[in-house]
């Protein structure tokens, strides 16, 4: 956390340092403007977004730091009338401001907490993977990946209700949480022919609420990337027709070390990916 700190205005607020430290409101917030920030960023859109931030938005309206912070900020007719380079000469101590805004910006997303582990969706509760998709199997991975990919490349909003479809589910009936081998995993086991039952709910979901959830999944998608940096290379061979893809991946899968097809598609993802990282190291030494 960034702490802002204006002694003679005796005003102090806490402001998130990166997209983990996000609350569910303020990772919402930033969902429901995700749309208009990648035509512009003006900087009365980042200081709405301090305010946010800071957790002095409008649903504070009676918080006295509200209070103080807006005698600071730019009046609505300056930002009718003022061109963007007038509107920060001006208010010149708004940089500052606005810096504590910049990672959301950034084309690094670093959101790997899911702050919706579960949604209302019509009258179906729906539960979501845990943090950084250590609940996702491997099978998952490849149908709500191929869905993603698919929506970052047409912007169809289809594929994103897919891929929500594919990682939101209902609560598994036959849980037992005291059992010796329940993972955290609330969710029903994954059938790719049995998500459609709840589809028709998940389309009816707001668009913030979907891009929150495609935002979560790009942010853990990035630092896979990263952290398996080889076993992406392969995986996405497949964009230039060199190969299968992750079924190819799949289906390639040692069997002394992953059993039967069966057993590879319900293995963890991480799993997968960090024994393909290490087998790809040593090949790569050889």
């Amino acid at each position: 956390m960034n702490t802002i700190n204006i002694s003679d205005k005796n005003f102090t607020a806490q402001v998130p340092a990166s997209w983990n430290e996000l609350t569910k409101k303020q990772l919402m917030y930033i969902a429901s403007q995700w749309r208009v920030w990648q035509f512009t960023t003006h900087p009365v859109l980042k200081i709405k977004l301090f305010m946010v931030l800071a957790g002095i938005g409008r649903w504070n309206i009676f918080n006295r730091q509200r209070r103080v912070l807006l005698a600071l900020l730019p009046k609505r007719r300056d930002y009718k009338k003022m061109s963007a380079e007038k509107y920060s000469e001006k208010y010149y101590y708004l940089p500052d401001f606005i810096r504590l805004t910049d990672f959301i910006f950034n084309a690094h997303i670093g959101l790997t907490v899911n702050k919706l582990p579960e949604i209302k969706a019509g009258k179906m509760v729906l539960h979501g993977p845990s943090d950084s998709l250590n609940s996702l199997s491997f099978q998952e991975f490849v149908y709500v990946d191929g869905f993603y990919l698919a929506y970052c490349a047409t912007k169809d909003i289809e594929q994103l209700n897919n891929m929500i479809v594919c990682m939101y589910r209902p609560r598994n009936p036959n849980l037992d949480v005291l059992a010796k081998d329940y993972t955290g995993d609330m969710r029903a086991p994954f059938n790719s022919n049995a998500v459609d039952i709840w589809l028709p709910a998940v389309k009816k979901l707001p668009l913030e609420v979907k891009t929150a959830i495609y935002l979560f999944y790009t942010g853990c998608r990035q630092k896979m990337e990263k952290d398996y940096a080889s076993v992406f290379s392969a995986g996405d061979e497949t964009e230039n027709g060199d190969g299968d893809g992750w079924y190819g991946v799949l289906s390639n899968l040692p069997s002394e070390k992953f059993g039967t097809l069966a057993e590879r598609e319900n293995t963890p993802v991480h799993t997968v990916f960090q024994e393909l990282n290490i087998i790809m190291k040593k090949y790569v030494k050889k």
